[in-house]
């Protein structure tokens, strides 16, 4: 079969089907394990080519940086669980369990729903909930500072060592 492809690798970590190729002039594009358009992947493997690993792309500093910053924010902003309840901590939620947990007496309750869960809580609960949530964000920015720490020193050196990073 004839085909255009001088070399191929996956696009994606764990994708098994977009494809990054190579054309025999150089340049590169996206296709999928079974593209059969002519000249492509499909040919390429007919002949024996194989589809090499993914390689994660070189970043600079700045972007994995950036990249720590979101990660961190994913995390924080992910939810914890106390006492088996699944307890939100978007910004929103944040906002309203530490006007619960500032604004309620210990003994007072009020009606809390996380996801499928409804519960009648007290505000020494809401009170447990907001210092959970305040130590998970802490604990969020005590691994970016590593993390960045890290960066800075060429320690880390890809986005897979940052999602690697003990986050809470």
């Amino acid at each position: 079969m004839m085909h255009n492809i001088a070399s191929a690798r996956f696009a994606n970590p764990g994708d098994s089907q977009a494809v990054i190729a190579t054309h025999t002039n150089g340049s590169e594009f996206q296709t999928s394990v079974d593209s059969d358009v002519e000249g492509g992947i499909v040919a390429f493997l007919a002949d024996g080519g194989t589809v090499g690993a993914y390689v994660e792309p070189i970043r600079s500093k700045d972007e994995l940086l950036l990249y720590a910053a979101d990660k961190r924010w994913q995390v924080e902003t992910g939810g914890i669980t106390v006492a088996g309840i699944a307890i939100p901590t978007d910004d929103r939620a944040k906002l309203l369990i530490n006007g619960a947990s500032l604004g309620m007496a210990d003994t007072d309750t009020a009606m809390f729903v996380s996801g499928t869960t409804a519960a009648e809580l007290t505000g020494a609960q809401f009170t447990a909930f907001n210092s959970a949530i305040i130590a998970h964000v802490q604990a969020c920015f005590a691994v970016q500072s590593v993390v960045m720490a890290d960066i800075e020193s060429d320690t880390i050196t890809t986005t897979a060592e940052i999602d690697a990073a003990d986050w809470p």
